[in-house]
């Protein structure tokens, strides 16, 4: 019975997850915008058609069995319609009855208007002879490139898919051959890090490439693993040049001084090809650096300080658009696509304010939904799924899981039981989103079961199966694999740090630069701290670490060890300073203490008894002192 019940359950979350969407884009102004703005970086395969076409709809079923194809090569759909205005939605409907997913544009506008520019490409591209007159023969096939060129004007029909699959893959490799590469050069002086990580979140892959820098901060990079234009950052754990602009062709010039973040920020220079779309960035930094003293959004309590803070706000982004991007740049071809990448960011983050300011204030479910219902855009939540939007960062990232939050507030306060279902949030997901915003938001949900609620084998064993049917309706294959290990990772890290088993080894120095290993601690008690500088949580257990210390100050049988992770050595040794902690500090400089003892959250405390054996991993905090003393004092007998 279990197993037919999951079986169902698994059919009907998978057909959930790949009910298609047709998005109507409306009637644009040219192909040009069309593609570059909602397309840049796919291939973009273009049918049109309309619903009283007959042939048109013999060949949707043959394009229906394109789905896999199309999502393996990162092809989208684009359905010009010439269908009437008000035949649109029949249209959609007839696509929809189809399960067809990707993007509808109209041929026509509205009664009684002179065509535009795109009618007139529609008609030259489609709708003319030999001679030049003009014909109503559809359906006609086109391919435009990842550059939002129409490069195959008579591409091969879906019920031809060996022919059109060849066409594709041509395209596809002359688009390898001539791939511009994206080259970042200059200098970073005063940088702790010589190895930089050139980092993006787009299709889920994180890391791009590496930047070296010489003893003078000097580097160049020449890479070809950015295809198509996107945001990224520079990063390591001290040096982080955040969001900017990058695309193939772009060679930029960064220059900055790493001394610290403050200066990091104020010093960052981006000039060269590329660098007007990166413009809006460095206007918005210095604004960000003059206003710094004022109070931070989420402070403010009061309603109408907080929308005036917003409406000052959006004047203030909407200037520096219009400075950085209110112009025309004949030399990218992707500006107009960051410039709506910025647009979509700065809309998605003012909406996410509003959406996070009853949970700041404390109001509850009903004073909550009045406020959303009053101040958010209506259009926008009930547009959420839109697949133009995930370009923004701030709607993948905030919007949508802020109004996720907001429903399960509405939820629970209905129905307090379902607070004990920790996978209720995942049902939601699944309930209230579709596409590529349901997959990426799945996908960085479920990772965040595995590694924040799986503290033991039941918790993990448990959230396997019930994370099961969820993996296996993923298309995305990296999203999915990425799942599957970070399961496999985490049983193999509750294996290695179980009760009795040796403790993960470490050398690392101390913030007086000598060398410590676990081994030269055989024969003790330990209690490991693992704490960052800017963990509020960790600090604030100091004073009581502090009376431990005290407590056992002249044992000689127990070591107390700090261990800074995910940490500047900067911060930590300013942190040590203010703090003054008695007790030995280490620092985890290459993250291997937390790997290997897992401290994705901190503070996380360890005992290690005498033989150098896990005693509990995930022992009491110093101001549970009395159960902490206890079990100290136990190993100590031992």
């Amino acid at each position: 019975m279990k197993l037919k019940t999951a079986l169902t359950l698994l059919l009907v979350i998978v057909t959930m997850a790949v009910q298609a969407q047709i998005i109507n884009l409306g009637n644009p102004e040219s192909f040009e915008p069309l593609l570059k703005q909602n397309f840049a970086g796919k291939t973009v395969y273009i049918d049109v058609m309309a619903s009283w076409c007959k042939p048109c709809l013999t060949e949707l079923p043959a394009s229906k069995e394109l789905d896999e194809y199309f999502n393996e090569y990162n092809i989208v759909r684009l359905f010009v319609t010439i269908d009437n205005p008000e035949d649109i939605d029949n249209c959609i409907e007839l696509l929809n009855k189809y399960n067809l997913s990707g993007y509808l544009v109209t041929y026509h506008q509205q009664e009684k208007r002179p065509q535009n520019k795109f009618a007139k490409e529609v008609e030259t591209l489609f709708m003319r002879d030999k001679e030049g007159k003009f014909v109503v023969s559809i359906p006609k096939y086109a391919i435009a490139d990842k550059k939002g060129s129409i490069v195959i004007k008579k591409a091969e029909r879906p019920s031809n898919p060996n022919a059109l699959k060849r066409q594709i893959q041509e395209l596809i490799s002359a688009q390898a051959q001539k791939n511009e590469p994206l080259i970042l050069q200059g200098q970073i002086t005063n940088s702790p890090e010589k190895e930089l990580y050139l980092l993006s979140d787009s299709l889920g892959k994180l890391k791009l490439d590496t930047l070296q820098l010489n003893n003078e901060g000097h580097f160049y990079l020449k890479t070809y693993n950015v295809m198509f234009p996107q945001k990224v950052s520079i990063r390591n754990k001290r040096t982080q040049i955040n969001d900017f602009y990058v695309a193939p062709g772009y060679n930029l010039t960064i220059t900055a001084d790493a001394t610290d973040f403050p200066t990091l920020i104020t010093t960052t220079k981006i000039t060269g090809k590329g660098a007007e779309s990166n413009s809006y960035r460095e206007l918005f930094l210095k604004e960000y650096i003059t206003r710094k003293d004022s109070a931070n959004w989420y402070e403010i309590t009061d309603e109408a300080k907080f929308l005036n803070y917003l409406k000052a706000e959006k004047q203030l982004n909407d200037s520096l658009e219009q400075v950085a991007f209110g112009k025309t740049v004949s030399n990218d071809p992707y500006f107009s696509y960051f410039a709506e990448m910025t647009r979509l960011d700065n809309l998605f983050i003012q909406e996410y304010k509003k959406m996070a300011f009853p949970k700041i204030t404390g109001m509850n479910a009903a004073q909550t939904r009045e406020f959303v219902e009053k101040y958010t855009d209506a259009t926008l939540l009930k547009e959420l799924n839109n697949e133009t939007y995930f370009i923004s960062d701030n709607y993948k990232l905030w919007y949508v899981n802020e109004y996720l939050d907001y429903l399960l507030k509405l939820d629970y306060d209905k129905d307090s039981t379902l607070r004990a279902n920790n996978f209720y949030n995942i049902e939601k997901i699944n309930e209230t989103l579709q596409g590529k915003i349901r997959e990426y938001t799945l996908f960085n949900k479920l990772l965040g079961k595995i590694h924040y609620a799986s503290e033991n084998f039941q918790q993990l064993n448990e959230n396997r199966e019930k994370a099961h049917p969820y993996v296996a309706s993923l298309e995305n294959e990296y999203y999915k694999q990425a799942v599957e290990n970070a399961f496999a990772e985490k049983e193999k890290l509750l294996y290695a740090t179980q009760k009795g088993q040796p403790a993960p080894v470490f050398t690392l120095k101390s913030n007086k630069d000598k060398e410590y290993s676990l081994s030269d601690f055989n024969g003790k008690v330990i209690y490991i701290d693992l704490w960052a500088s800017w963990c509020a949580p960790c600090r604030a257990e100091i004073p009581a670490l502090k009376k431990i210390y005290d407590t056992y100050k002249n044992d000689d049988r127990i070591e107390i060890i700090g261990i800074a992770v995910h940490d500047g050595k900067k911060e930590w040794l300013n942190a040590i300073k203010t703090d003054s902690p008695q007790w030995l500090q280490l620092y985890d400089e290459n993250g291997n203490v937390q790997r290997s003892y897992n401290a994705v959250a901190i503070p996380k405390y360890v005992l290690i008894d005498k033989k150098g054996n896990i005693a509990g991993f995930n022992a009491p905090r110093p101001s549970d002192s009395e159960k902490l003393i206890s079990e100290i004092n136990k190993l100590l007998e031992e």
